[in-house]
């Protein structure tokens, strides 16, 4: 009887008994269709049966050129000298799916701000074996050393992805890998080096106020991507929202997203921005704020002094500590 491995790819391999001894072959041919008719009965016809003649030994057969994860229906034939025997039996086989082959590389389609770069590649779509998801890596070497995935897997419908949190000034090279169900691509082939331009910082974001005295107040701020490439943070207030006349100043990074502003004004509602500063130039400024600064009044009338000590030179006097509403006590 003729029978098919139990699990094939596009190639599978038939495999019969040969006729009983005595009989002299002359060849042998293997024939193969996709088509039926009613109830799944195979369809024989030249359009679509697939013959591969076999030598005269042979008891097995690899048929190619079959189409992935489809049914097919096979038979076996033999001939001697007196012509060809009726085809075997049928024997029912199905192709599987295999892993994707290797992508193409893929190429830069866009660069955005903040050291992201938006590259895309192209899908083969090839149906014996249909890719599932995409896996991507990038590294400054072409060899793929140290290199960094980028995270998750991207679904198979997807040619596009975008990488974040670059550095400017780095060279760096992209790789993509296809996969399915059975297995996964070989990396495809690096892509041409794309370089990250150096970019002023994107803009602070969140700027509040943390503590307000009379004529000082500590400020907060999210610090835009990339925040280790901030070389400095410019602060700038005035008393009215459209910054005329702002005084400005500069504000030292070392990591910091906070500040302490004085010689503010006292009762005076205050508007204030800060910026981030790198090697390319000044983000701009982050959305304004407003607040009131303390007023100052006058201290607390003070408790009659006691005398402590009297000397000859002098008297030394102490009296109970007077709160200055908000601002500092000179006597």
């Amino acid at each position: 009887g003729v029978r098919a491995a139990p699990s094939t790819y596009r190639s599978p391999t038939v495999r019969w008994q040969p006729p009983a001894a005595g009989s002299y072959l002359r060849g042998q041919k293997v024939r193969l269709t996709d088509r039926t008719s009613d109830g799944e009965i195979p369809l024989w016809s030249d359009e679509a049966n697939i013959i591969t003649e076999v030598d005269r030994f042979a008891e097995q057969a690899v048929v190619t050129g079959l189409v992935a994860d489809r049914t097919y229906w096979a038979q076996v034939a033999a001939e001697n000298e007196h012509g060809w025997s009726a085809w075997s039996p049928v024997a029912r086989m199905r192709t599987t799916t295999g892993a994707p082959v290797q992508p193409p590389r893929p190429w830069v389609v866009e660069e955005g701000p903040g050291g992201t770069m938006t590259l895309q590649w192209r899908d083969e779509d090839d149906p014996d074996a249909p890719v599932e998801g995409w896996r991507l890596r990038y590294s400054v070497d072409p060899n793929m050393s140290l290199a960094q995935m980028y995270q998750g897997e991207i679904p198979g419908p997807y040619t596009q992805a975008t990488l974040m949190g670059l550095f400017p000034g780095r060279t760096y090279y992209v790789q993509i890998q296809a996969s399915n169900c059975k297995g996964a691509s070989p990396w495809s082939e690096s892509s041409h080096p794309f370089t990250i331009e150096g970019r002023q910082p994107l803009q602070c974001q969140k700027l509040a106020v943390t503590d307000i005295g009379s004529d000082r107040a500590r400020f907060l701020w999210q610090p835009p991507p990339q925040a280790d490439q901030v070389m400095q943070y410019m602060f700038r207030w005035a008393t009215n929202p459209e910054f005329e006349d702002a005084a400005s100043f500069k504000i030292a990074s070392g990591g910091s997203v906070t500040g302490e502003v004085r010689e503010f004004p006292a009762g005076t509602t205050i508007y204030a921005s800060v910026a981030a500063e790198n090697r390319w130039g000044k983000s701009d400024w982050s959305a304004a704020i407003s607040f009131e600064t303390r007023p100052v009044r006058v201290p607390d009338k003070p408790r009659a002094p006691r005398l402590v000590e009297a000397t000859a030179l002098g008297v030394k006097l102490s009296w109970p500590a007077v709160s200055g509403n908000g601002a500092p006590i000179s006597l």
